[in-house]
């Protein structure tokens, strides 16, 4: 379960990282919505970073 969640994580960041890396995009898009992209993008490293952490202390405890 936690590995789904992990990839599902792992995708949605490479999505919203391909977007800000897209010229157009943020060439056109709206500051807030560039800024909104950025926050949700540092938000969903960092629930990977700690779910990676629980399921390696997991593997480690089994």
């Amino acid at each position: 379960r936690m590995e789904k969640e992990i990839t599902r994580l792992k995708g949605m960041i490479d999505t919203i990282e391909k977007k800000l890396g897209n010229e157009q995009f943020v060439s056109k898009a709206p500051v807030h919505v560039i800024e909104k992209e950025r926050v949700k993008l540092n938000s969903m490293k960092l629930s990977l970073a700690k779910l990676r952490e629980n399921y390696e202390a997991m593997k480690s405890d089994s």
